[in-house]
C-alpha cells in the first residue's frame, strides 16, 4: 500500500513542512478570491457536496441542484 501525502509531509524537515503549510494555505487563499461560483469557493475550501450538504444539514442532492446548479450564484 502506498503512503499517503500526509506521511510523506510529515517525514521532511519541520522548515520544509512551514513552507508546504505557507504555500498551500495562499494558494487557497488565492482559490478563494478568484471564486465565481459556489463550486469553485466548496472546492477551494476542499469541501465536498456531501461534507456541505452534513454541515447544513440538508441532503447531498439539495447542494448539487438547488445550490450550485443555480444561475444567480
Amino acid at each position: 500500500m502506498g503512503r499517503t501525502l500526509d506521511e510523506v509531509i510529515n517525514k521532511l524537515p519541520p522548515d520544509r513542512q512551514a513552507r508546504i503549510a505557507s504555500l498551500a494555505e495562499k494558494k487557497m487563499d488565492d482559490m478563494i478570491a478568484h471564486a465565481t461560483t459556489r463550486t469553485d469557493f466548496r472546492k477551494a475550501v476542499g469541501k465536498t457536496q456531501v461534507e456541505v450538504a452534513k454541515e447544513l444539514e440538508i441532503k447531498q442532492n439539495a447542494v448539487s441542484h438547488k445550490d450550485e446548479k443555480r444561475s444567480d450564484t
